[in-house]
């Protein structure tokens, strides 16, 4: 799990959540010589869905918010090397964040384009109108701004912003369709185990060491 692939500026709030480029795009490579293969969010939940294993060395590369940078020093490293990823962005945007352009590109390059609500609210905390609001309201605004450029999608990856979780919110997702959602607890997915709408992931940090990065990954054999 990624947020910012840029260096922060000084006094930048949660500067942990950065990587810098340099580091993502040596991660990546490491990856790609290690025999990893990677699969989207939504292949990943379709597998959890039918109880079927993935091939050894499978990694899910995901990132949250959808802040520009994702697509400016991200996307070319991901696009050189073959690997997909799969992007949950805040609908809404802003200044900071991927245009509509951006983001069907990247869908056109086999990207997939997550929903991450309408505005990053703690959907644990919402009540009825306003959970609905900033879930299926943020996959409408997604599919609108996709189909701008002449995209046609139908997010149903999901990530809890901030990892914040509900019954209200599990409910409406399934109520929705949705095939697969992420929180922040730290962890692997067990296909036949894990849930596929509480899927645990492993948060990279700007602090750790490209060996730390790859300890961190499950011992695998080589497909």
């Amino acid at each position: 799990m990624y947020h910012r692939i840029a260096d922060p500026a000084p006094g930048a709030p949660y500067p942990g959540l950065y990587v810098s480029p340099a580091a993502f795009a040596a991660q990546m490579q490491a990856l790609r010589a290690a025999g990893w293969r990677t699969i989207t969010a939504g292949e990943l939940g379709a597998a959890m869905a039918a109880n079927r294993p993935v091939p050894a060395r499978t990694i899910v590369i995901m990132f949250d918010d959808g802040y520009a940078d994702n697509y400016l020093a991200a996307f070319p490293v991901l696009r050189r090397l073959g690997f997909r990823a799969t992007f949950s962005v805040v609908a809404r945007g802003g200044s900071t964040m991927m245009t509509s352009q951006q983001l069907a590109t990247m869908e056109r390059a086999g990207m997939e384009i997550g929903n991450h609500t309408l505005d990053h609210k703690n959907i644990a905390s919402l009540g009825p109108a306003e959970l609905v609001r900033q879930i299926e309201g943020g996959a409408l605004r997604i599919e609108a701004r996709l189909a701008s450029q002449g995209v046609i999608v139908n997010p149903r990856t999901f990530v809890y912003p901030s990892g914040h979780v509900g019954p209200a919110a599990l409910a409406l997702l399934r109520q929705l369709g949705y095939t697969d959602a992420f929180t922040e607890v730290p962890g692997f997915a067990v296909i036949g185990r894990t849930s596929p709408l509480l899927i645990p992931r492993v948060r990279v940090s700007r602090f750790e060491s490209l060996a730390a990065f790859l300890g961190s990954l499950p011992v695998q054999p080589r497909p």
